[in-house]
């Protein structure tokens, strides 16, 4: 399985409408493009940024091929969206990775 991982910071004054808009909707829309079986959504626990909140997705793709064609057919109006909404107050940074072992 291939993990695509992405991590925003965004500012703490926007990050409950963040959250929402990522549980009511983003998460879904971007697994319903057919190239991801599903998520994980989670926020980071971190005293030391108290003006900024850490989110991670990560969405799950059968394989690299999956991931590729996300990236060619669909990505960019995914990102545009949470762009319009949320632009100027967040940055994303994004990994891939190949899971090897799960318990």
């Amino acid at each position: 399985m291939i993990i695509y991982s992405v991590t925003c910071i965004v500012e703490a004054a926007i990050a409950t409408e963040w959250e929402q808009f990522f549980v009511e909707k983003h998460l879904d829309d971007l697994v319903e493009t057919g190239y991801f079986t599903g998520y994980s959504f989670r926020k980071e626990i971190r005293a030391d940024t108290p003006d900024k909140v850490h989110f991670t997705s990560d969405y799950f793709a059968p394989n690299l091929e999956s991931l590729e064609r996300y990236n060619q057919s669909a990505a960019s109006a995914l990102k545009q969206e949470v762009g319009e909404l949320f632009g100027g107050k967040y940055t994303c940074s994004r990994k891939v990775y190949e899971e090897m072992a799960k318990r």
